[in-house]
């Protein structure tokens, strides 16, 4: 068995590619700490409205198939409105490291 995680924008962009990766590999999910670490920029009042990074045209998928997005992260978009990119992550704030990385 192999795990496939992603990890991007939090965006509808970002979660299309979720959407197109789970074609591929259907047990693909969003990965859990990234974005987390995203949702909480963005609950925080952090991040930046569509128009300020050029993505206001980036169309909603609807869902993903993953439920973590769908049920978390698509909601969290959908209620504040903003995006948050990915560069804003810093691995050094992880509380749990995997092994041997």
């Amino acid at each position: 068995m192999y795990f496939v995680h992603f990890f991007g924008d939090l965006d509808h962009a970002g979660m299309q590619i979720l959407a197109s990766l789970r074609e591929v590999f259907p047990q693909a999910s969003a990965w859990r700490p990234g974005y987390a670490h995203l949702a909480n920029v963005l609950i925080a009042n952090g991040g930046h409205s569509p128009e300020l990074a050029a993505k206001a045209l980036q169309a909603d998928p609807g869902g993903t198939g993953c439920p973590y997005a769908d049920r978390e992260l698509l909601p969290l978009l959908r209620k504040l409105g903003r995006f948050v990119d990915q560069k804003v992550f810093d691995p050094g704030n992880l509380l749990c490291r995997i092994p041997g990385m």
